[in-house]
């Protein structure tokens, strides 16, 4: 009803219009309270109160793309239609409703809403982790939203392959064709028969309204584009990336000069450009450009806080990985419920619950998991450790006793010579380094040694006294290694107190380390070929280790692999075995 004796009206006209059936409508119901209202009058007053709710509902969508959304491209308001954008669960689950907007949708919508009337030819960037629906509001809802309302006259849509690209803007010709609900409200904007639109194809076409709307691929060639005298006035770059085009250094520096020279360029002053995807590689595209200081940049990775009890999550994962069915993971999980779920927050909790995560997690692999859903991805020459290439144990028990299983070995945890360390942090805040306890056991039947225990948090190091004496207690361990540079030393000595007073640890030989005869990066890397080797065999509930080696060298933190290195350093070498003298020497 915008759409008005087939004459589109723009804001200002449908302001008036509004205000015009808004008045007759009063005066009819004016007329009709009284009892003078005739079967006329009470016909008008109805098609009056129709057409009002079509035309408030299409003034407000026009300044919220959110509720134009909800409108016109979820099965909660249009079921009729198909594909909508916003769908409820295969399972029935209702989903959320306008009101209960997911945070991360909010923001992408709030961003949808600041390129239409606040800054028209706004730059933004926006990294957000695999599943959370950023295509469908990027590059689905919010172009229909502009072509609906007459706002753009040239959309290219841009992603890595012309295929992607292709099914992206033909989601939105499907819109325009076949949505009942948004024909009615805006016009045939295309006529469902392409022969008889200008233009209509899987690379392009164009709209009753003289909008083009075109698809193209990362790396073509798109100088010059034009429809008619006008230039593209609104760029969707969506997900351009992957490792065919970003697996090397030379590849994803040719990708990003291609954007800095052909797409920034492309339009005029008044043309917006949004690049939005998941990161592929860590100096890649879309980590260059969430840089520059001319795109408002958006930063979404699944999870928006860490659980307070990550070490309960390493137990149920350690659980879940060593179990054919969910039956005891289950029970572990309902029985620790509210302490496993303590300080989570997801941000779209709908769509994914924590347990889910951690799941995909543990069966794509870290680095897998940390690509599709952190957004901290590596391409390979980026890498300096390959988790995925690692040798993984299972640790189980038996008769009350622990014991490796790792391929045809079924090793007694007792039978390893044990070796722990402790990585000390001071730091008070957020952006403090973790303290780091790690224990590992050397086979010294075979040379290999097993990552057997992780402990990492950001608490105070007084509280790693009492919990390393309670691990040195549960593993028994030979040798233990404290740094001891600048300030640590006085807790390096409390510690050593501490296991005097415990008693029944004096088989345990602590170590002060006072200084390092190579630097800290050198250490750690030391430990590359053992690795490799599959000397080194890790346990994959041990989740920060793991996620620590395949962010290095570019991750925020590295304090586990730094006291795995010097419990490694303990036992790297073999035993010395002492045998008697021979007779004839």
């Amino acid at each position: 009803m915008a759409y008005v004796n087939e004459t589109w009206l723009d804001r200002p006209a449908r302001a008036e219009r509004i205000a015009l059936v808004t008045e007759r409508a009063r005066k009819l119901k004016t007329l009709y309270d009284a009892g003078k209202a005739a079967e006329y009058h009470v016909d008008t007053l109805r098609a009056d109160m129709a057409e009002l709710k079509r035309l408030k509902r299409i003034h407000r969508a026009e300044v919220d793309v959110a509720y134009f959304t909800y409108e016109y491209a979820s099965d909660g308001a249009n079921e009729d239609n198909e594909d909508n954008v916003i769908r409820h669960g295969e399972d029935g689950t209702q989903h959320d409703g306008l009101e209960d907007i997911a945070p991360i949708h909010r923001e992408f919508f709030d961003l949808c809403d600041y390129v239409d009337h606040t800054e028209r030819n706004a730059r933004l960037a926006i990294a957000a982790a695999r599943g959370h629906s950023k295509s469908g509001m990027f590059s689905n809802a919010f172009p229909l939203h502009q072509i609906a309302y007459r706002k753009r006259k040239y959309v290219l849509v841009i992603s890595e392959t012309d295929g992607l690209a292709k099914k992206l803007i033909g989601w939105v010709n499907k819109q325009l064709k076949f949505n009942e609900k948004l024909r009615a409200d805006f016009g045939p904007l295309l006529n469902e028969k392409n022969t008889q639109n200008e233009r209509d194809n899987e690379e392009s076409y164009i709209t009753a309204s003289n909008a083009l709307v075109e698809a193209s691929s990362s790396g073509k060639q798109l100088r010059g584009k034009r429809h008619g005298s006008r230039r593209p006035d609104l760029v969707i770059v969506d997900d351009p990336s992957s490792t065919n085009n970003e697996g090397t250094k030379e590849a994803r520096e040719k990708l990003v000069h291609w954007f800095n020279s052909v797409v920034v360029p492309i339009g005029t002053k008044a043309t917006a450009i949004i690049l939005v995807g998941t990161m592929v590689s860590a100096t890649g595209l879309l980590n260059h450009v969430l840089k520059r200081k001319d795109f408002k940049s958006s930063f979404h990775g699944a999870l928006v806080s860490e659980p307070d009890n990550p070490k309960l999550w390493d137990e149920y994962l350690e659980i879940y990985g060593r179990t054919d069915d969910l039956a005891e993971a289950d029970a572990f999980y309902e029985a620790n419920k509210d302490a496993l779920e303590a300080g989570i927050k997801l941000a779209w909790p709908w769509r994914w619950t924590y347990r889910a995560l951690m799941h995909e997690k543990f069966n794509m692999g870290t680095r897998a998991y940390n690509s599709e859903f952190r957004n901290l991805a590596f391409s390979e020459d980026e890498q300096f450790f390959f988790p995925e290439n690692f040798g993984y144990y299972r640790l189980f028990y038996s008769q009350g006793e622990k014991y490796i299983q790792y391929e045809d070995m079924r090793i007694p945890v007792k039978d390893l010579t044990i070796s722990g360390a402790w990585d000390i942090a001071l730091g008070k805040n957020a952006r403090s380094c973790y303290n780091a306890v790690l224990t590992v056991g050397r086979y010294e039947k075979t040379g290999h040694i097993f990552v057997l225990d992780e402990y990492a948090s950001k608490e105070q190091p007084h509280v790693y006294i009492d919990l390393i004496v309670g691990k040195i207690a549960e593993w028994r361990h030979n040798v233990f290694s404290v740094e001891t540079i600048n300030a640590q030393h006085e807790f390096y000595r409390q510690l050593q107190e501490a296991l005097r007073k415990k008693g029944g640890t004096n088989r345990t030989r602590l170590n002060d380390i006072k200084s390092h005869k190579s630097g800290k990066e050198e250490r750690m890397e030391s430990l590359e070929p053992y690795c490799h080797n599959k000397t080194l065999v890790f346990n994959r509930s041990h989740t920060m280790l793991i996620d620590q080696m395949s962010q290095y060298p570019h991750g925020d933190y590295v304090d586990s692999i730094d006291a795995l290195q010097l419990a490694v350093e303990n036992v790297a070498k073999a035993k010395k075995v002492l045998r008697n003298k021979p007779s004839w020497l």
